[in-house]
């Protein structure tokens, strides 16, 4: 499993990231640039913050990330796709593992029994707070949420392959 790693939720505007050192939530928070900036400027924004001020401030060894899925199968925004693309090859480049979750494995990651037809949201908040009980009753965004929800998924995954070895 990989010690210290940096999960996040892309996002254009907002992107939501967590550091875990081993289990343990070490640090969360939610990178956000100006919605009216041209889209080379938003993607730059979050490709140096995420990397340069995070990543490397936090001293991770890997990537945990929401791969962007669209509404409809096969169709991601492109928006969404580029930022993520961009990140895994910042991990290919650094030789830092990448692992790149789909919404639906997250979902099934944290959702707690009971919470059938419960709305996305809801079911990520709901989990993330019972897993991680230090974040009940704090100001944490939706975007932080799903950070962490793309990293307890990468917890899990992980221990399943070590388990499957």
């Amino acid at each position: 499993m990989t010690s210290r790693f940096m999960s996040v939720d892309p996002g254009t505007v907002r992107s939501g990231w967590a550091v875990f050192d081993g289990t343990s939530l070490e640090a969360w928070g939610v990178l956000e640039c100006g919605a009216r900036d041209r889209f080379v400027d938003r993607l730059a924004f979050m490709v140096k913050g995420l990397e340069q001020d995070l990543f490397r401030r936090h001293r991770c060894s890997a990537w945990a990330l929401e791969w962007p899925a669209g509404r409809t199968r096969g169709h991601i925004p492109p928006e969404l796709e580029s930022l993520a693309r961009s990140l895994r090859a910042i991990a290919r480049a650094g030789k830092q593992p990448f692992y790149a979750y789909h919404p639906s494995t997250i979902t099934a990651a944290v959702r707690p029994r009971g919470t059938k037809g419960w709305d996305r949201k809801a079911i990520l908040r709901t989990g993330v707070e019972l897993l991680y009980p230090e974040l009940r009753g704090q100001e944490v965004p939706e975007d932080a949420i799903d950070a962490v929800a793309v990293a307890h998924t990468h917890l899990c995954k992980s221990r399943e392959k070590e388990l499957t070895r």
